[in-house]
């Protein structure tokens, strides 16, 4: 037990000393455009579900190699590598997904099949018992963190906000439709601009994709205002295209009765070298539609 004990506390110690070398090191390590490595992740998914494991492969070292990757992309890595039986590099991009807190349990016992090509169940289960150290080590470092605990609490206020009118008087015969609308317009810019606030001193939060909701109920004042902002959020690989292109695309129309920007909405009267050329231009995929949480949501 005494010894058992020992090794797991050097192995907290271990995971932590990696955690904080990355963070501080990975800052100058990359330049900071994702969209072509949006691009190049997405052609490796796409190749991926066409049976080319090669060509995938090559396309997401080509893109870990322009900026800081995502977790969740070094853990699709590590799927396309196991698939091509190459144990050492599997192992070494699960470890590297680890790091990034881009690895869940769910995702590993989901693919335990996969990853049973190259790995004995004991080495499996070793490795099971890594992430579940990770995790915990990871949110442990967040919870213990006051400007963590006190942004979670800053954007459930505002999402609270954000749902304040259209859930207090969705179904009220009290006031009339245009007095809601008024209230809520004035209530949206508040929240609006306090988002955006944080925004621009921060970045756009590691928090939830609950939080786009107000992205999608924007002002066209505000759109006007923020878009630049927010695009940049997306080529630093803060937010994900898909919840900027919506948003562009109801704006978009709502100002100018243009159909035809990421077609998020609607295709019908778009070109499709139009939309390629603008998804293209912010790194969202060619092939499928939605936010990119796990390759495996892609899947025909």
């Amino acid at each position: 037990m005494e010894y058992t004990t020992v090794v797991m506390e050097h192995h907290y110690f271990r995971i932590f000393f990696y955690i904080i070398l990355f963070s501080v090191t990975s800052i100058n390590c990359w330049s900071q455009n994702f969209t072509n490595y949006y691009n190049d992740r997405n052609e490796a998914i796409h190749n991926y579900y066409e049976g080319k494991l090669e060509k995938a492969d090559s396309l997401l070292t080509v893109a870990f190699k322009k900026v800081k990757p995502l977790g969740k992309d070094v853990y699709f890595a590590a799927v396309v590598s196991a698939k091509m039986k190459n144990i050492q590099k599997t192992r070494d991009l699960l470890k590297f997904s680890c790091v990034l807190n881009g690895i869940s349990l769910k995702w590993l016992k989901e693919d335990s099949a996969i990853f049973s090509n190259v790995f004995t169940n004991f080495e499996f289960n070793r490795l099971l018992d890594t992430i579940v150290i990770t995790t915990n080590l990871n949110y442990y470092l967040y919870e213990n963190s006051k400007f963590n605990t006190m942004n979670y609490n800053f954007f459930d206020s505002l999402l609270f906000m954000d749902q304040k009118y259209r859930s207090d008087f969705k179904d009220s015969t009290n006031i009339t439709e245009e007095q809601k609308l008024k209230l809520m317009k004035v209530n949206d810019d508040i929240v609006q601009k306090k988002l955006m606030d944080y925004v621009e001193e921060y970045g756009w939060p590691d928090y939830s994709e609950l939080l786009t909701t107000i992205l999608i109920h924007f002002s066209e004042e505000n759109y006007l205002k923020y878009k630049t902002i927010l695009l940049r959020e997306v080529k630093i690989g803060h937010l994900d295209p898909f919840w900027y292109a919506r948003m562009c695309d109801r704006l978009e129309k709502i100002l100018y009765n243009n159909d035809c920007t990421y077609g998020i909405w609607t295709k019908s009267k778009c070109g499709k070298d139009i939309i390629r050329t603008n998804r293209l231009q912010i790194g969202l995929s060619l092939y499928y539609e939605g936010p990119f949480r796990t390759f495996k949501l892609v899947k025909k």
